[in-house]
């Protein structure tokens, strides 16, 4: 827009407000219409979680871009803006911090004229995807305002969640460029802004009965594959549509977690999912960790994943361990963490957790080689014991008395870990709370998840996400993993 425009509507919204140019000029005329009173500046929000300090501006030419004489603010605490003069062109807000995750926010939104909670939706929707449609692409209610809605206020978790999904569709397609595309910078914001509106084309054209989320709680296969065939983008790194939708259906897996997450568990997860340090494996299909056919050990005894899910017993508890094997190139190097989660079927309701925080794998020649610990790693444990007391023990002199790795099998040893639990325990009742957990018997669900590590079968089907919290801490683990019946005896 040029200086001359630019100073012309400015004269023509001054004008405006103060009632310029009208009347006949009869002192005695009366106009007895309702005056239209415009707004004087322009508020709303940002929203991935409530993005603090990003730019929103006012964009009058629509090309996407901060211009100078283009009014624009700073988001606030809560994603907060207001421009100080009305704004009659879209909106469009890039930058800041998200301060649900903590991250820099790369994303970049915009919003049609009207609307006050800047988010994915309303980038979609500024991009041609009718409100009505997305609603039900999302199973969202009909009728909900999208561009009014404050997703992150505690009430709208529904529409979070939804668009945290669609969000990550995005980030992890810019990931894929950060991973596979050299050392050249990458305007982060732009290619932002060229993949949702990819993704908004491909929206618009589902079939009517498109839901992004199917029946079995991944992400629809057709959307992805068609989702991934409009990234020129990125086939210009040499990736094929083939292993885009691979990463994608990878990544479906994380975002059915995450529809399925309560309150408690979605913060923790959206901050794993959107770690700008994770980057997604293109290989993940070709080269994993994998359990042997039966690659559970209670006690030494094997059992499959299958035989474990049906329910397996042993006499006493006294190890559980995972025979890793490799196929293809996985990386050969990573740390992880591992925890378990038993909690009694019927009985005395007991419970139990463990953590375990730095654990380093090396892998070479097809399994496991080496295992060690990274400096700081450490064992969080939680027990509930039959009388209802609690113990809650974070404890950071491990040694390999507590996992280790024998032939390939990663060995965690129950009873070394509970017994440095009793060792430490501050009081009485957190010690007899602990010792109640030696000589274990009963029937217990149970839970393992290890992250982050491309854990699959055999046959390189992905391992079913699995998470398993601490209570009363900040303590999870979201990953690979499975779940059955124990039952010691």
């Amino acid at each position: 827009m040029s200086l001359t425009q630019k100073t012309i509507l400015s004269a023509a919204v001054a004008c405006l407000m103060s009632a310029c140019g009208g009347g006949s000029g009869t002192e005695d005329s009366t106009d007895t219409s309702t005056p239209t009173t415009l707004p004087s500046t322009t508020s709303g929000k940002v929203i991935d979680g409530y993005v603090r300090g990003a730019t929103v501006f006012c964009d009058v030419n629509a090309n996407g871009a901060l211009d100078a004489g283009e009014l624009s603010a700073q988001t606030g605490a809560g994603g907060v803006f207001t421009l100080a003069r009305a704004c009659t062109s879209g909106l469009v807000a890039f930058g800041g911090t998200d301060e649900a995750t903590g991250y820099a926010f790369d994303g970049h939104f915009t919003m049609q004229p009207g609307g006050r909670m800047m988010s994915i939706m309303t980038t979609l929707l500024a991009a041609g995807v009718p409100q009505a449609k997305l609603l039900a692409l999302l199973g969202l209610p009909a009728g909900t305002d999208l561009a009014q809605v404050d997703m992150a206020d505690g009430q709208n978790f529904q529409v979070l969640k939804a668009a945290a999904v669609l969000h990550l569709m995005v980030t992890d397609l810019i990931k894929m460029v950060q991973a596979n595309g050299g050392t050249d910078p990458i305007d982060t914001a732009a290619l932002y802004a060229r993949l949702a509106s990819d993704l908004a084309r491909t929206l618009a054209v589902a079939a009517a009965d498109t839901r992004i989320v199917n029946a079995q709680g991944g992400l629809d296969a057709t959307l992805l594959k068609a989702f991934a065939g409009s990234q020129a983008d990125i086939q210009a790194l040499g990736l094929s549509i083939e292993a885009l939708t691979d990463a994608l259906e990878t990544l479906s897996q994380s975002l059915s977690d995450l529809l399925d997450a309560t309150e408690d568990e979605f913060d923790d997860l959206q901050t794993e999912l959107q770690d700008p340090e994770k980057l997604p494996d293109l290989n993940a299909t070709t080269s994993f960790v994998t359990l042997g056919e039966k690659g559970l050990a209670v006690n030494g005894r094997r059992a499959s994943l299958a035989e474990f899910a049906d329910g397996v017993s042993a006499n006493g508890l006294t190890s559980l361990g995972f025979d890793l094997n490799t196929v293809g190139s996985p990386k050969n190097d990573v740390t992880v963490r591992i925890a378990i989660a038993f909690t009694e079927d019927g009985g005395k309701g007991r419970q139990l957790t463990l953590l375990l925080d730095g654990v380093r794998l090396r892998f070479d020649g097809g399994g496991l080689k080496k295992l060690s610990f990274d400096s700081g790693a450490k064992l969080t444990l939680y027990g509930l014991a039959s009388n209802g007391v609690e113990v809650n023990l974070t404890l950071d002199d491990l040694d390999l008395s507590t996992i280790r790795a024998d032939g390939g099998v990663v060995t965690l040893d129950y009873d070394s870990m509970v017994r440095k639990a009793i060792a430490n325990a501050g009081n009485t009742s957190s010690y007899t709370a602990a010792s109640g957990f030696l000589g274990l018997k009963g029937r217990f669900q149970t839970t393992v998840a290890i992250a982050p590590l491309n854990l699959r079968t055999p046959e390189g089907a992905a391992l079913a996400r699995q998470t398993v919290a601490v209570p009363y801490t900040r303590q999870s683990v979201t990953g690979a993993g499975f779940s059955g019946l124990l039952t010691v005896r």
